[in-house]
C-alpha cells in the first residue's frame, strides 16, 4: 500500500525543527560549557552535536546514492571525515542547513512508492521507514 508523502515529510521536518531547537539552546551556552567534558560518549555538548550532524550527513549521502554502506564502512574516516572538533556551533549550524535542505528535498522528491521499499547494503538492509530519523 502506498504511503502518502505527508507522513515522511512531517517526520523529516520535525527532526529538522528538533535539531534547530537543540542547536539554538546549545549555542546560548558559554563556550566553556559547550566544550566541557561530561563523561559522555562524545565528550560533551559540542561533540554530541557534531556526532548528530555527521550521522545526518552520512544518511543523506546514502539516500542520495540509493544504497546503504556496508557496516564496516560507517566509521571509515576516509569516506566520511568527521566534523573537525575546532568547528564552533555557529559554523556547524551553517553547515547543517545544507543537510536539512537536502533531507527535506530528498523526501519531497522521492516517488511515494519508494517509501515502502528497502534500503540495501552488501551485508544488511532496512525498510526505508525504519531508517533512523530524520531520514525516514
Amino acid at each position: 500500500m502506498p504511503i502518502s508523502r505527508q507522513a515522511p515529510l512531517y517526520l523529516v521536518d520535525y527532526s529538522i525543527w528538533a535539531d534547530q531547537q537543540l542547536l539554538s539552546a546549545c549555542i546560548a551556552l558559554a563556550p566553556e560549557e559547550q566544550a566541557r567534558d561530561l563523561g559522555s560518549s562524545h565528550i560533551g555538548v559540542s561533540g554530541t552535536l557534531r556526532h548528530i550532524y555527521d550521522s545526518e550527513r552520512i544518511w543523506l549521502s546514502q539516500f542520495r546514492n540509493g544504497e546503504l554502506l556496508p557496516l564496516s564502512e560507517f566509521t571509515d574516516a576516509k569516506r566520511f571525515p568527521p566534523t573537525p572538533p575546532e568547528l564552533n556551533l555557529h559554523d556547524l549550524q551553517q553547515r547543517w542547513h545544507e543537510v536539512w535542505e537536502g533531507l527535506h528535498y530528498y523526501v519531497e522528491t522521492l516517488p511515494e512508492v519508494e517509501f515502502v521499499s528497502e534500503l540495501h547494503a552488501s551485508d544488511w538492509s532496512i525498510p526505508r521507514l525504519e531508517a533512523p530519523a530524520p531520514c525516514r
